[in-house]
């Protein structure tokens, strides 16, 4: 009977191993998620959070999905444009603002989010290359980065290209993968 329930909770634990760094990244990304834009870095939030509040201030259809960096009280002007980045962050962070107001937290949650997601894939990619347990090793590594501390919700473009590049990784490798599965059939 001890051997049963062992080899079932050994069968949980392989099945839900992506619980543990999921509940570890919530944890660690949620220390400082309504911290003020008061650092080196928080200059980004801020750029980031009057780009969506422009979005919500004058819709998405009016600035086109530009950009604008700057506030006014009347028409736009699109000489203020910031093209240096791709829409997607600020655009999640308008929808995140939407939602629950304008606030420090609301516009930290969607790079939490991504850098949520980016562990994920992370932990799928060294699963499939090295095994479950060294996944979870250094996807416990990943998580307790000094840098993932700091910059893991930070609104910043770098944290949904990060997440994205783990994902377009895993799904490389996947390709792979089934190339040489096909290969040896």
């Amino acid at each position: 009977m001890p051997t049963k329930l062992l080899f079932y909770a050994s069968s949980v634990f392989n099945r839900h191993i992506f619980l543990i760094p999921l509940i570890a990244s919530l944890i660690v990304l949620s220390i400082n998620l309504n911290k003020p834009f008061i650092g080196h870095h928080d200059f980004m939030g801020a750029f980031e959070g009057m780009k969506a509040r422009n979005y919500l201030k004058y819709g998405f259809w009016q600035l086109k999905f530009g950009q604008i960096t700057r506030n006014f009280n009347g028409s736009v002007k699109y000489s203020s444009l910031d093209t240096h980045y791709l829409p997607l962050l600020p655009v999640l962070i308008s929808l995140s603002f939407a939602i629950f107001g304008v606030v420090e937290w609301a516009e930290r949650l969607i790079p939490a989010l991504f850098s949520i997601l980016g562990i994920l894939a992370f932990l799928a990619v060294v699963e499939r290359i090295w095994g479950r347990r060294t996944a979870l090793i250094s996807s416990i590594f990943y998580i307790f980065n000094p840098m993932f501390i700091y910059f893991g919700s930070l609104p910043a473009p770098d944290i949904p290209v990060l997440a994205m590049y783990l994902i377009s990784f895993y799904f490389l490798c996947d390709f792979f993968w089934s190339c040489r599965r096909a290969r040896y059939r």
